[in-house]
């Protein structure tokens, strides 16, 4: 039987994209980010309160969130989380109590009333998990906004734009200029105001605005966010702990790839394939594939074709519900198997042409930047990366 579940948080989500009281598939992005926030907060106050450098393993992964429904006048998803945590064996259960994700939750919401107020921010929510927060706000447009209710469904503290600006402001402070080189991928463009945004490949927001000469770059990296990449080279405004903020002037501008519109469509269409296959569609054994994981997956493929310049794989569902992912460049055969839940991966290197045992094997937690870094350069020492290509 699946474990007993208990009620997390039900968020409101108010805006265009939930006016017919629905949860687009594209809005899971804020609700993924939303788990992250939550579990990298709690890890944190796991590590103030024991007084260790970090947590220990597995301790994150005891954590997940479920959408039971969606309700309300507006889109109200319903997240919940497991009734009681799955100890990893040999671990010691009172270091995996759900009371530190619980804190976490109330803390990010009092954070966000205090940034709605113009107060000053609660002493245990940590300076450099304002870009984290930044960035789950990032995910939603500038007309949503979300509303963090907890168990109970009386109103909350509203993270909206002007909550946004503040987090921005915020993260400002000690903060210092100096001439830096950005890629990332641009999410927002205002033209009347000549503003925009960009996400950085280690996920971070940088924003800055761009003279006349620049908006047909910005317009073009924008519309092709999926499959381009753009690098900003210019001052560049860093928080005391030195992540960009904000372009203060751009010097130069590049749109570049490592892939092709057709490949990632191709990719596109294929998972939109697998996402339509039904419970028992493997003669009765196969499970669906879960429709919330999809971008999270989606998003590590795309930064692997154009980040890294690797070939478009062949993907395929498992029995499990899981994706599977295979390269093949002679004499190789590579397997990548992606945990969605567990946001994990176990990779595979065959010699398909030697008799001599060069099998190599790797597990990887892809819920850390070193985790992603370490598939994707296992990936290139057995395929060719292509070289990257300015889009004119």
């Amino acid at each position: 039987m699946p474990p007993e579940t208990k009620v997390f948080a039900q968020p409101v989500l108010r805006g265009q994209r939930f006016a017919d009281h629905s949860l687009p598939l594209e809005a899971a992005e804020g609700l993924i980010a939303y788990r992250e926030l939550v579990r990298n907060l709690a890890k944190h106050l796991f590590n103030t309160r024991k007084g260790r450098s970090r947590a220990p393993r597995g301790f994150d992964k005891t954590f997940d969130l479920k959408l039971k429904g969606v309700h309300g006048d507006c889109a109200v998803p319903v997240l919940a989380r497991p009734e009681i945590p799955d100890v990893p064996p040999g671990a010691n259960p009172e270091d995996f109590d759900y009371a530190e994700f619980d804190h976490a939750r109330d803390l990010i919401a009092r954070t966000v009333q205090a940034l709605a107020l113009g107060q000053e921010l609660p002493g245990e929510f940590p300076q450099e998990m304002l870009a984290d927060l930044e960035a789950f706000g990032d995910t939603f447009e500038a007309d949503e906004s979300i509303e963090l209710r907890g168990v109970q469904e009386t109103p909350g503290p509203v993270l909206d734009y002007k909550v946004r600006r503040r987090i921005t402001q915020e993260r400002s402070r000690g903060s210092y200029t100096e001439t830096a080189t950005i890629n990332g991928r641009i999410i927002g463009f205002d033209s009347d105001k000549s503003q925009f945004k960009v996400r950085t490949l280690n996920r971070r927001t940088v924003e800055g605005k761009f003279e006349p000469r620049h908006e047909d770059r910005v317009l073009k990296a924008l519309a092709g966010k999926k499959w381009c990449r753009v690098r900003i080279t210019g001052p560049v405004r860093f928080s005391a702990g030195q992540v960009p903020v904000r372009f203060e002037e751009i010097g130069s501008m590049v749109v570049w790839t490592r892939t092709s519109e057709e490949a990632v469509k191709q990719v596109e269409d294929r998972l939109r394939e697998l996402a339509s296959l039904p419970p028992g569609w493997l003669e009765g054994a196969g499970k669906a594939v879960p429709a919330g994981e999809l971008e999270w997956f989606r998003t590590r493929m795309f930064a692997l074709m154009v980040d890294h310049g690797l070939p478009r794989p062949k993907l395929y569902a498992t029995e499990d519900g899981n994706l599977q992912a295979v390269w093949r460049q002679l004499p190789w055969r590579i397997e990548a198997e992606f945990d969605l839940s567990e946001k994990s991966c176990s990779l595979l290197a065959m010699n398909v042409e030697s008799d001599e045992d060069q099998d190599k094997e790797l597990e990887l937690d892809l819920t850390t930047e070193q985790g992603e870094k370490d598939l994707a350069e296992f990936l290139k020492g057995f395929l060719s990366a292509a070289d990257e290509v300015t889009v004119e």
